[in-house]
């Protein structure tokens, strides 16, 4: 899925949408992810989270055919697979965050999210490579079309399982105990950011560094080899974060990545240099990625309503992210050029990351408010 969302924006850029044109996409595409994850929360309260992946995969589907045929179809196209591609997403993401947060070993989810995560990347990695040079060959069109057929047959496999919660759940907004885990909704600011700014910075590689170069071929490449170094970073982190150093893997990858991010924005301007920042940039990514969620599974355990507490974090999440893209798309229209505008975007990211060192999950709370959440 997120290698389809840039080869999506990049393939847009292409057809002639502006880069202030591609900010409004964004934006669009994380207010409907706010939607999608709240029908999605409720959707998997009646069905299971395994039905939501099932649901997110048909959706997924028709998105790529739809987009695949912009060139054809026009703005009308681009709209309905942004909304389609956005619900998707986020009733899958919410998903499998539920599905891991209920059978997850809290003594062992460290390991068990770097094996996860390491899985992720391995096969992660080797699809942007093919999907790269496929859509050199074959075009993105037809990589589209392909994909929605792998989907189809992804969906197959959910048909037969059984689901790791109780289906025919109730959702109660107004009495959960949100005073006891604002906190932890706040740091979703930094989750909001780093999208977008990945995004960002995933499109103005090809665009203005790896000048002259097929763009599909270049992403393609470049997430394959940080993908590599994503796999490896799981399997060391994930044994730091079950011995109780999950605290300081969550802030100190996040203060790197955000001086990454700051140093992308204002001086990295050549291929060996972005080639480099991208290494840097997955490796820290991976760190804190695993600390956070396994702070934050383990506060859905606390919470009393995991499907509620995991929709909260993805409302927040995608909400600070459609901010975010608004604030892109004020850049561009203040700066003539749109490359200072993308980069200063990235500067500003660099600050609003650090939101997700607030935190502050009760796992990782002094021994004398492990178990405060007040």
């Amino acid at each position: 899925m997120n290698l389809s969302s840039i080869f999506i924006l990049i393939f847009l850029y292409e057809l002639g949408y502006s880069f202030g044109f591609l900010a409004i996409y964004l934006a669009g595409f994380y207010f409907f992810k706010v939607i999608g994850a709240i029908l999605g929360g409720f959707y998997i309260a009646r069905f299971g989270p395994k039905h939501g992946a099932l649901l997110s995969n048909l959706l997924y589907i028709p998105t790529l055919i739809i987009i695949s045929h912009t060139a054809e179809l026009g703005l009308g196209a681009v709209v309905i697979g942004m909304i389609l591609q956005a619900l998707s997403v986020a009733i899958y993401n919410l998903s499998y965050d539920i599905n891991f947060s209920k059978i997850k070993s809290l003594k062992r989810a460290g390991r068990q999210l770097g094996v996860a995560n390491m899985m992720e990347k391995i096969i992660g990695g080797l699809a942007p490579m093919v999907g790269g040079f496929l859509a050199i060959w074959l075009g993105p069109q037809t990589v589209m079309i392909i994909s929605a057929g792998i989907f189809a047959l992804a969906a197959i496999p959910l048909l037969a399982t059984e689901e790791p919660i109780r289906t025919n759940q109730k959702i109660s907004i107004i009495g959960f105990p949100w005073h006891n885990f604002w906190h932890n909704l706040v740091g979703q600011i930094g989750f909001g950011f780093d999208a977008v700014s990945s995004q960002i910075w995933s499109i103005l590689v090809p665009i203005f560094i790896f000048v002259g170069q097929n763009s599909y071929g270049v992403i393609g490449v470049l997430s394959s080899v940080a993908a590599v170094v994503g796999a490896l970073a799981a399997l060391i982190y994930g044994r730091f974060v079950d011995r109780g150093q999950g605290l300081k893997l969550l802030q100190i990858p996040v203060a790197l990545k955000s001086i990454t991010l700051a140093i992308r924005g204002a001086f990295i301007n050549t291929p060996i240099t972005s080639v480099a920042s991208n290494l840097v940039s997955e490796a820290t990514t991976t760190g804190y990625h695993m600390a956070y969620y396994k702070g934050a599974f383990d506060a859905a355990d606390r919470s009393g309503s995991r499907i509620v507490y995991m929709m909260a974090l993805a409302v927040c999440g995608n909400l600070a992210a459609t901010l975010a893209s608004g604030l892109l798309f004020g850049l561009l229209q203040v700066f003539h050029s749109e490359e200072i505008g993308l980069r200063f975007f990235l500067v500003i990211s660099a600050i609003g990351l650090m939101a997700l060192s607030l935190a502050d999950f009760p796992l990782y709370r002094e021994e004398s408010r492990q178990y405060r959440e007040d």
